[in-house]
């Protein structure tokens, strides 16, 4: 077994600023996380607290429009994630994975000289958008996204004629114009999300880490559809504090491996990664045929996590398995 390589101070503060946390610069030195820990607050360097100060806001709002959160973690010598939940609890990040432009699918027949001979039939019609549509034949979400690209300021004209202000969608977050008093999304997928986000996630899934940036916390690839997916399951976290945006394929990725015993030992770890990258290489590479993996699961508890900056005190978690691996 080898020594463990001794870092001088200037090291570990230097490793530490550069990631804005204490886990990642133990990542980036070789180090346990522990000892980074202990190294930082025997020395006195000032962590980031789990409390935001009113400066620490007052800049993250000031860089939200112009700086991505990888860059404003980096000048708030705060974590990623705690960046991220906070910019997503504020409602101020702008970069949803939704928000759009939105495209009429080709085929549909929807040109804008259509469109524009449907908005006049339209007019003349002096029905609902609704009965509209169906005595045509035409799908209503379709057609309203259409005449909203196609001939914006008239839809504007006809939402306020019928007395229907425009709205902000609650999932996506465009602004949109209803076409009934009811409507409270910018179209039935949105309606949907809202509906599932009340029932099931208790109104905080656009809280979700990454999802208003839109991007997978896994893959890290910007997607147009994401998942929220609970961290520690839903039957350990009833107040949804502890949620993730992953896209579909590594939602089902991690709830699937999340069932596996053999993961639950450091060479199950091993042997399934060996397993995967034996399979990968064998497709993609002539120059290697296989890996030596060394994994090394280090079990976190609450506090040493709250101390990291990484949970909140309130987040009712016994026991949360963040995991190191050297190879």
């Amino acid at each position: 077994m080898t020594q463990q390589q001794r870092f001088a101070s200037e090291d570990i503060i230097a490793a530490y600023r550069e990631t804005g946390s204490v886990w990642k610069a133990a990542k980036q030195l070789g180090m346990c996380g522990q000892s980074v820990w202990e190294r930082l607050r025997a020395l006195g360097y000032a962590m980031a607290s789990s409390k935001w100060t009113g400066e620490e806001l007052t800049e993250l709002r000031s860089l939200i429009d112009h700086c991505t959160l990888s860059e404003i973690a980096m000048r708030l010598g705060r974590p990623y994630n705690g960046v991220a939940i906070m910019a997503s609890r504020l409602g101020i990040v702008t970069r949803h994975g939704n928000r759009l432009k939105r495209r009429i699918p080709r085929g549909s027949g929807l040109t804008k000289p259509v469109v524009h001979r449907l908005v006049e039939d339209l007019q003349r019609w002096g029905g609902s958008i609704r009965a509209f549509c169906r005595a045509r034949g035409l799908s209503i979400d379709l057609f309203a996204a259409a005449v909203q690209t196609h001939e914006p300021e008239t839809w504007r004209l006809m939402a306020w004629q019928r007395g229907l202000a425009e709205k902000v969608c609650p999932e996506c977050g465009m602004a949109f114009y209803p076409m009934t008093a009811k409507q409270i999304a910018c179209s039935r997928r949105c309606t949907g999300n809202h509906r599932r986000n009340q029932r099931y996630f208790g109104g905080r899934r656009t809280e979700a880490v990454g999802m208003r940036e839109g991007i997978c916390q896994l893959c890290l690839r910007p997607k147009t559809s994401l998942q929220a997916h609970h961290v520690l399951g839903k039957e350990h976290d009833p107040h949804n504090d502890v949620l993730v945006a992953l896209c579909a394929g590594c939602h089902q990725l991690v709830t699937v491996a999340a069932t596996r015993k053999v993961l639950d030992t450091d060479d199950g770890w091993e042997r399934f990664i060996e397993f995967v990258m034996a399979r990968r290489l064998a497709e993609q590479s002539s120059e290697f045929m296989g890996t030596h993996v060394c994994v090394d699961v280090e079990y976190l508890t609450k506090q040493q996590l709250i101390d990291a900056d990484v949970i909140e005190d309130d987040v009712p978690v016994d026991a949360v398995d963040g995991v190191e691996e050297s190879r």
